[in-house]
């Protein structure tokens, strides 16, 4: 898997990650680490889950001791959802679509 659209994929999966005051739920942690156990070598999984760590606390600062977030910042990750299915849509060939499509639904 290319590692724009890897890096994507981390990034929707922090986006909607279910997250609350006691920080991200083990279920969404585990259902990425799963994801990377199935498209990398053992020695690479530790790497992106730092990469999804620091994704998180870009889209879930008040987690991390930032602000809580406004109804803009809401909307603002709307969009950006939006901007990375479009950029994943765009760089992977029909095959490689569907197995994103399969493994992450």
């Amino acid at each position: 898997m290319k590692e724009a659209v890897l890096n994507a994929l981390l990034q929707l999966f922090a986006i909607i990650a279910n997250v609350s005051e006691d920080g991200v739920s083990f279920k969404a942690r585990s259902i990425v680490k799963a994801f990377l156990r199935q498209h990398l070598k053992t020695n690479l999984i530790n790497k992106y889950l730092v990469v999804f760590d620091s994704y998180l606390e870009i889209h879930h600062p008040d987690l991390f001791g930032g602000e809580i977030r406004s109804r803009r910042q809401t909307l603002s990750d709307l969009e950006r959802l939006k901007y990375i299915t479009e950029e994943i849509n765009r760089s992977l060939l029909q095959r490689e679509k569907f197995i994103v499509f399969f493994t992450t639904g």
